[in-house]
């Protein structure tokens, strides 16, 4: 998360995440009795001694809040939780934290935080900039020392899950199916999104109030176990007694335990480090930059090797705030940090994710293989493992799911590699972009070659680029998949891959397993995209090129069509039934053309950019691949198979590798169709080396067609990922630096045997959330225009009308502010929003 200054583009503000993770969370929620809970939370329960001492809710008022009574009630709610905590002795208290949001700009919040006493930095966090007279219970927001919170609503609105009401057996209703109910659920879920996100856990517990009923939830990565409701009225010793147990539990509501705190000493190294370049000073200026709300902590992790080597020992890093993450509420959850390692004073990757135990194999073991088999240009692993003890429970309560949709446990796994990669979109012009994607895809090349490894997942964030020496690489394989793998299934494997460079067959065809052609054609869609981003095109906007990002984001704002084309190529989708959806239909349009979906400007020099001329030759390539297959090919991985996977009866008969199916293609289709040139590396291969060397083998002289990158030119287009800069999942102009669609690639089902994908955003209502943002940026730059003229003249009544627009402007904003009450979140999970948001812009022009 970014620090006070640029919360603002954090992804708990934008629709698209609340309405597709919100949806996640009502499948993987389970409701147990409170006693299996209270088994499950560990503890032990309050001495018969002590339980005189508690407070009754009876004071509190729970029943009868108001928005104006609210604040004044919660004290006393403090005072019955806090009597609890003393009694357990555990160093922990409840503070009111609803009026003070962290900043200004990340305004979300619960009712009540949980915070340690005797910690000074979360004490000095939770009471920045309080006023004297504020009262002992309020503190600031501070997500880094959260352990838990309590959420308190009011009994007229209507609460996300059901207190009172019990169906015939007498089993209590769950959660509440309406758009209310959904909305007010959405609160939690970006709280304990946040919470996990910021903070080391294995699993986090929260608090629901609704009048004088309460929940407790408890959170994993493969799930969440919710208890059912306890009256306060009635049953008050009951719940009291539950959170006693989580105080005096082991786990400590869930912290982990392998990460300790760094003291002053142990960071002093990192502040002593003078980096050898630009990239890892920031990664180190990052670190030490507001470490009240980034702690910085040391992970020790089993020292590895992947030279045949036998290792043994373990060594600690420290990280603080994360470089990467993901905000996933379940599945890998991955965090990347740019660790830093004090025995040898460099920077090292640590990996943080849950990886699925139905998964054959781990990213660990792949990097071994890759490694024994002399592959090059990919990462080296120097420590990480499973960690002992960290596994998910919340799975073995979803016996409502089918076996086959049920998520595996997952158990928490570190990667910690040599060295950090830059994003692919630093680079610096079209000879630096294909000379490092050549270099990736010679690391895909010999570990498909030399270890039967097909990665799938080529994306424009898993290309990276070496800090230090600046050659590319090929980085995350987690999703690999060994090509015995796919021998072997008798059953189609669950899609892989990042939704918008995903390969046309694989979009058509959602049970296709993977082939190395959907691979390379990957790769042409990475540059694709980079040559609509940052390069001069037909549809680029009319601006020079500039460094002032207000300049960019007029310019791009007022660029009306070209963010709806971007979301029509990359993130089209359909779908089919089933949880399926098939895709691509502008990506077939142009390869039946032989025509790339962008013809860049020449150079002011009159050259032809680099990468325009590799596009050309690279689509006539895909179009020949495609002209050669046979349309029978994968008549039995078809959307009409669907139903019978549907109904646990696919058409599995003669399912085999790529490979078998390619040679038996070529049995069948003779003479007709020659061999598809996408089946191996070779003519792409070739296309490469022709760009970039000549005919004697030598680096061909570039240096005229060099400085052509542009702006970006997607400032205007928001979408949800992750970015290196800001470790931010939601960015406006920030590049994937990990997929834009979240691990679980759309057009798949949940399997068990592919667990580890994470929720991802629907296709369809990414590219719809693309265009309303568009236009309300349209309306913001309008604002931001007439303010900035007004201003320049310096008379009354312009100023009268600047004051008035950002009034307007103020207002507009608000209403897309992720930390909102029930009001403000309705436009973030509704799955539709296109009129609220043409009002809006309305609005905002009038002014």
């Amino acid at each position: 998360m970014p620090h006070e200054d640029d919360t603002e583009n954090s992804v708990l503000s934008y629709r698209s995440w609340s309405s597709q993770t919100i949806g996640d969370f009502d499948d993987r929620c389970v409701q147990i009795t409170v006693r299996d809970f209270t088994e499950l939370a560990g503890g032990y329960d309050i001495h018969a001694k002590d339980l005189r001492k508690l407070k009754s809710f009876r004071g509190a008022g729970l029943k009868d809040l108001t928005p104006r009574t609210r604040s004044a009630r919660y004290g006393p709610v403090c005072d019955v939780l806090n009597r609890v905590e003393d009694i357990a002795e555990s160093g922990y208290a409840w503070k009111i934290v609803s009026n003070r949001a962290e900043s200004t700009l990340l305004k979300h919040a619960p009712t009540l935080a949980r915070y340690p006493k005797d910690v000074p930095a979360a004490y000095v966090a939770y009471t920045r900039k309080l006023g004297r007279h504020d009262d002992a219970n309020v503190a600031r927001c501070a997500w880094a020392w959260m352990s838990s919170f309590v959420e308190i609503q009011n009994p007229p609105e209507e609460p996300g899950f059901y207190f009172q009401e019990k169906d015939q057996r007498g089993v209590p209703h769950f959660i509440r199916r309406t758009r209310n109910g959904k909305i007010d659920r959405g609160q939690t879920v970006k709280h304990v999104e946040e919470a996990m996100m910021r903070q080391h856990r294995t699993h986090y517990y929260s608090i629901y109030i609704s009048g004088m009923a309460a929940r407790v939830f408890r959170w994993d990565r493969a799930g969440c176990v919710a208890a059912a409701p306890i009256d306060l009225q009635k049953d008050s010793v009951t719940f009291l007694n539950l959170l006693h147990r989580l105080a005096t539990a082991e786990d400590s509501y869930g912290s982990d335990k392998t990460v300790e705190r760094a003291t002053d000493a142990e960071v002093m190294p990192l502040r002593l480090y003078e980096p050898p370049n630009e990239h890892l000073k920031k990664h180190r200026d990052k670190l030490l930059r507001n470490i009240e709300r980034y702690p910085i902590y040391k992970v020790t992790c089993p020292v590895v090797s992947v030279d045949g080597t036998i290792a043994s020992g373990t060594k600690t890093f420290l990280v603080g705030r994360l470089a990467t993450e993901r905000y996933a509420l379940f599945g890998r959850c991955t965090r990347g940090f740019a660790a830093f390692d004090p025995t040898e004073g460099r920077f090292v990757w640590l990996k943080d994710q849950w990886r699925s135990v139905a998964l054959a194999h781990s990213e660990l073991d792949a990097y071994i293989r890759l490694h024994a088999n002399g592959v090059s240009l990919i990462a080296t692993p120097i420590a990480g493992g499973d960690v002992d003890g960290h596994r998910t429970a919340s799975q073995r309560y979803m016996t409502h799911m089918k076996e086959d949709r049920r998520p595996a446990a997952h158990v928490h796994t570190r990667l910690v590699t040599k060295g950090v990669g830059r994003p692919l979109e630093s680079y610096h012009d079209s000879p630096e972009l294909l000379k490092v994607c050549f270099e990736a895809f010679i690391a895909h090349a010999d570990a498909y070659k030399k270890a039967r490894i097909l990665h799938c997942d080529v994306s424009t964030g898993n290309i990276m680029i070496d800090t230090e020496t600046g050659q590319g690489f090929l980085n995350d394989w987690d999703l690999c998949k060994y090509v015995e793998e796919l021998e072997d299934t008798p059953s189609p494997p669950k899609s892989m891959g990042t939704w918008p460079f995903k390969s046309c067959f694989s979009l058509r065809y959602p049970l296709k397993p993977p082939e190395v052609a959907d691979d390379i054609e990957s790769f042409v869609y990475v540059i694709t995209l980079f040559a609509l981003r940052y390069h001069k095109h037909a549809t680029s906007p009319i601006a020079r090129n500039t460094d002032s990002v207000a300049v960019q984001r007029r310019a791009t704002a007022e660029n009306h069509g070209f963010m709806g084309w971007i979301a029509a190529f990359f993130f089209d989708a359909r779908p089919v039934g089933h949880g399926y959806c098939d895709g691509g239909m502008n990506k077939e349009r142009h390869i039946e053309m032989a025509d790339p979906p962008v013809m860049l400007r020449p150079l002011p020099n009159g050259r032809r950019a680099l990468i325009d001329e590799f596009l050309d030759l690279a689509y006539r390539l895909m179009h020949e691949h495609y002209k050669a297959t046979d349309a029978a090919r994968y008549a039995r991985y078809s959307i009409e198979n669907l139903s019978k996977v549907a109904a646990g009866q696919p058409d599995t008969k003669g399912l085999a590798s790529a490979d078998t199916v390619k040679a038996s293609s070529r049995a069948t289709s003779g003479a007709e169709h020659p061999p598809r040139r996408l089946d191996n590396h070779d003519d792409m291969m070739t296309l490469f080396i022709r760009l970039l060397y000549d005919k004697d083998g030598n680096e061909r002289d570039l240096t005229s067609l060099r400085g052509d990158k542009r702006f970006d030119q997607f400032h205007s287009f928001t979408y949800v990922d992750s970015s290196e800069d800001e470790g931010l999942l939601a960015q406006e102009a920030q590049p994937p630096a990990r997929s834009p669609v979240p691990q679980q690639a759309a057009g798949t089902k949940r399997r068990r045997d592919a667990e580890d994908l994470d929720a991802h955003e629907h296709p369809t209502k990414k590219a719809k959330d693309a265009r309303t943002a568009s236009r309300l940026h349209v309306a913001q730059e309008k604002v931001a225009t007439r303010k900035s003229k007004a201003t320049a003249k310096g008379t009354k009544a312009r100023s009268a009308k600047a004051a008035k627009t950002a009034s307007s402007s103020r207002k507009a904003s608000k209403a897309r502010q992720p930390g909102r009450r029930k009001s403000a979140v309705l436009g973030e999970v509704a799955c539709t929003g296109t009129r609220r948001s043409r009002r809006l812009a309305a609005k905002a022009g009038k002014a």
